[in-house]
């Protein structure tokens, strides 16, 4: 058997893909005074609030409809691809599954992120706290 590069590679896409932007806090009085520990917990719970109140809907649907496209596409392609080698189903399965795989770790990573609005939340959220957000990363 065969390990393939990119198995190898997929658990750190994964943890790649799993990671939030996080806001940046300006190192302000209050800042200083609560620490990291406490501030890493307050853009927790304001990154919750902000998916919470303002999020986009369900990710795991969205990522789920997402791969089904995928697949599709995919089998129409690997099985034109495919036909022209003589291997037309093999050439749809194998393609099928691979874009289904990818289309579905694209949307899980995409999902992972904040839209603008959610942002805006975050930055709302934490300035009432006391914090000064200045950026994302």
């Amino acid at each position: 058997m065969k390990i393939r590069p990119l198995w190898l590679a997929l658990p750190a896409l994964v943890v790649l893909g799993c990671a939030t932007q996080r806001p940046v806090l300006y190192p302000n009085e209050h800042l200083a005074r609560v620490g990291p520990e406490a501030a890493r917990y307050d853009v927790d719970r304001c990154i919750e609030f902000a998916r919470q109140y303002a999020g986009r809907g369900s990710k795991s649907a969205e990522a789920a409809e997402e791969a089904a496209k995928g697949a599709v596409r995919g089998g129409v392609v690997g099985g034109a691809a495919g036909a022209v080698w003589g291997q037309a189903g093999r050439g749809a399965g194998s393609a099928a599954a691979g874009a289904a795989a990818g289309s579905l770790m694209r949307s899980l990573f995409q999902s992972r992120q904040l839209d603008p609005v959610e942002r805006r939340f975050v930055v709302t959220c934490l300035s009432e706290l006391g914090y000064q957000p200045v950026g994302w990363r």
